[in-house]
């Protein structure tokens, strides 16, 4: 795999290859070699740990074109350290910077139904106000900016939620679902949408309209608070477009309207049960009785995320633990000591192949196994023509990049696209004998790949496409 090692000081860096099974020390004499930094000198951190010569990078889950940043130490920089370290005087916190009071806002009280912007998934969902406070320190400014709004989830959305919200990240709750005849190019509205899967269920974001048909409305979808663009998209549940509320000044001299309010739906966080809370599920609920009851005392490894109720543990726990706490599966000896940037490995990991193999074959230094380490989420998956800042002509390493670049997304097919909406993105690899590339045009005559039934890798196409043409128009 290839590492980035970046210097702290600004000097330049180098682009590595190493295997995933090399050990630390392994790492620091190719960088020795590279930059001409003596191993000694050498501090190496990647997200704030610091990597140890005997332990394996693998060890560590340093990624596919991750970055470690490169420390060069002396014994003058060493001493230099540790005085300044013993000239260090902490400086007394003004006792009032954290103090928080509760305040009035001009806009919303505490019990009003409320949108909230969740920074997360970049999506609105439903919550109500439980608590508006600011810091002493601002009251002075007796700005609404100020004003922290405490936000719990509404009662029907799973997983809940509380969250401490700025007035841009709230607005009154969406109640009106436009009739399609109200509906006109250029409009705004809070819409239904899936980023990843076009035509299933999805979370609920802020949609300009750009165009609407007979049986399509189209537009672009607005994700988070920097309301970032994901054009060309369309709305597939076009019975539940609801206009965006604007706060308005509280009337104290009128009673508030009443107006009523129809829950949203959300795609299901567990398919299995379909967030059924009545349901036992293996997937979604406690791991020993699998119920999802008294969700106070659901306790989430820190490793492997699994639930479990602190009272089905054995022993069994008082309350939640407030540091991290690991499951009986992912759990390690209480008494091994763990020196200065040494992996403290789980039974899971300790269990796995790389581990238990006996095997002299360095397979850590290939790609073919390798996942995505990341996915592209500037254009979505349906996504036709050029993809933004990816020039004609440029080159990638290793075929998952590709995908990760959001180019063509599989990582192993030659064609990603559906029957209904056509191909979205071709691979051409010569893979068939009938090809015909021509530049702007090429007739692809294959699909399924190799027919697997007799030799694997010389054997016939397993589906031959009758004379099907597709023409490229030419990128200027």
């Amino acid at each position: 795999m290839r590492i980035n090692i970046k210097p702290l000081d600004g000097t330049p860096g180098a682009v590595i290859e190493i295997s995933k099974k090399a050990l630390v020390s392994e790492l620091k004499n190719e960088i020795a070699k590279r930059l001409e930094i003596p191993e000694s000198q050498q501090r190496l951190l990647y997200f704030g740990k610091e990597l140890q010569g005997n332990v394996a990078l693998l060890d560590y889950k340093i990624i596919e074109g991750g970055t470690i940043q490169i420390i060069v130490t002396t014994n003058q920089t060493n001493q230099t350290i540790k005085e300044e370290i013993v000239d260090i005087k902490e400086e007394p916190e003004e006792e009032n910077e954290h103090v928080l009071i509760d305040v009035n806002s001009k806009y919303y009280k505490i019990g009003d139904l409320v949108d909230v912007l969740l920074d997360d998934t970049g999506a609105w969902y439903e919550g109500i106000v439980s608590q508006i406070f600011m810091k002493e320190t601002d009251e002075i400014k007796k700005s609404e900016e100020n004003v922290v709004f405490k936000i719990q989830s509404a009662p029907h959305i799973l997983p809940t939620f509380e969250f401490d919200a700025k007035f841009k990240e709230i607005r009154p709750r969406s109640y009106y679902t436009y009739k399609f005849a109200e509906l006109t190019p250029g409009l705004t509205v809070l819409a239904n949408y899936n980023l990843e899967e076009k035509k299933s269920r999805g979370l609920w974001f802020d949609f300009k309209i750009t165009d609407i048909t007979r049986t399509n409305i189209s537009g672009t979808v607005l994700v988070g608070r920097d309301e970032t663009p994901i054009e060309n998209c369309t709305i597939v549940f076009k019975n539940e477009i609801l206009r965006i509320e604007v706060p308005e000044l509280l009337d104290i001299d009128k009673e508030k309207r009443k107006i009523k309010y129809t829950p949203r739906i959300y795609p299901y966080n567990c398919s299995t049960c379909r967030d059924d809370l009545n349901k036992k599920c293996k997937d979604c609920g406690c791991k020993i009785c699998r119920g999802k009851q008294d969700l106070k005392s659901i306790l989430l490894c820190d490793e492997c995320d699994d639930e479990y109720h602190i009272y089905c543990l054995d022993p069994p726990l008082e309350d939640i633990p407030t540091d991290d706490w690991y499951c009986p599966e992912c759990k390690v000896d209480d008494n091994e000591i763990v020196k200065k940037g040494e992996v403290k490995l789980t039974k899971k990991q300790i269990n796995m192949p790389n581990k238990k193999s006996t095997s002299t074959r360095d397979w850590g230094q290939g790609m073919a196994c390798a996942g995505r380490s990341k996915i592209c989420t500037i254009v979505p998956k349906n996504h036709f023509g050029p993809i933004p800042n990816i020039d004609v002509g440029t080159r990638w390493l290793y075929r998952i990049q590709v995908s990760e670049a959001g180019v063509h997304r599989p990582a192993v097919s030659g064609i990603h696209g559906v029957a209904n909406d056509g191909a979205y993105s071709i691979v051409i690899s010569s893979g068939y004998e009938d090809d015909i590339d021509e530049g702007d045009e090429f007739i692809y005559t294959g699909s399924g790949g190799r027919d697997l039934s007799g030799n694997k890798r010389v054997n016939v196409q397993s589906f031959i496409l009758n004379n099907d043409v597709v023409i490229m128009k030419t990128l200027n």
